[in-house]
């Protein structure tokens, strides 16, 4: 994730941007008035989010980054023209992490905190691999992404089939499923391909694919994401904030109220 952060947070600026000047030119179309769209599908992690963590391999500290994997997307929206505004819920499985540095002494173990996460202060790291291994949490609790937005379509056909460019932006917010974990704010934004085809007025089957990005805060505690952002040579920004993309893919109904 470290490099794609700086393009996660590009991505956030220029969908906002474009999808202005879209608006402006995009041309009208027999898209419906007023909708209701429910839709279901999954989402897989590009990215990492929550980056340079220390986990022990015996007392022997490694600093790793959480991969995002995959899991099941919840989309709810209400189309106003060309528009739609609408909540969506994904989860995300974090079974695997990213090896990628090695610590050159043990950590003591009265350094390990109530929530299972390590003061590594003052110890030295070397780099490694990066190796991919599986998560040491026993059962590592889901990412849930709860999402609340607006988009913009921009239809290419219209009618029984049609076919639209969804530019969107929303706030999000994160949580990672375990005890004691924060609920972190965020902005994300999302570009993407949608279909539908209409089989009996007024239910039309839809079919949408989607690349989104967001970006939080600093997931981890600061002073934890500065010392592994320092130890990796990233930079005070990318200490100061988690980033991450991901795709989805999703099926669904849309009625037309009118």
């Amino acid at each position: 994730m470290r490099a794609l952060a700086l393009p996660i947070r590009h991505l956030l600026s220029a969908v906002t941007l474009s999808g202005l000047s879209l608006v402006a030119s995009s041309t009208a179309a027999a898209f419906p008035r007023f909708g209701v769209e429910l839709a279901a599908g999954q989402n897989l992690g590009v990215t990492s989010y929550v980056d340079n963590i220390v986990v022990l391999q015996g007392d022997l500290p490694l600093l790793a980054d959480e991969l995002i994997g995959s899991g099941a997307g919840f989309h709810l929206a209400f189309i106003f023209s060309k528009w739609s505004v609408g909540a969506e819920v994904r989860l995300f499985d974090r079974d695997t992490i990213r090896l990628h540095h090695r610590g050159t002494e043990a950590i003591p173990s009265g350094r390990i905190r109530p929530d299972g996460s390590v003061d590594d202060s003052g110890t030295d790291y070397v780099p490694f691999g990066p190796v991919r291994s599986p998560s040491p949490r026993t059962q590592p609790g889901d990412l849930l992404l709860i999402d609340i937005g607006a988009s913009h379509r921009f239809y290419l056909l219209d009618g029984p089939f049609s076919l639209w460019f969804p530019v969107g932006a929303s706030i999000i917010a994160t949580r990672v499923m375990e005890t004691s974990q924060p609920t972190v704010l965020g902005l994300g934004a999302n570009v993407g391909v949608g279909a539908g085809y209409a089989i009996a007025p007024p239910i039309t089957v839809i079919v949408t694919g989607k690349m989104h990005g967001i970006l939080t805060p600093a997931y981890r505690p600061l002073a934890d994401a500065a010392r592994g952002s320092y130890t990796v040579g990233e930079t005070t920004e990318e200490a100061v904030f988690s980033s991450m993309a991901y795709g989805s893919a999703m099926v669904g109904l849309q009625f037309t109220i009118r």
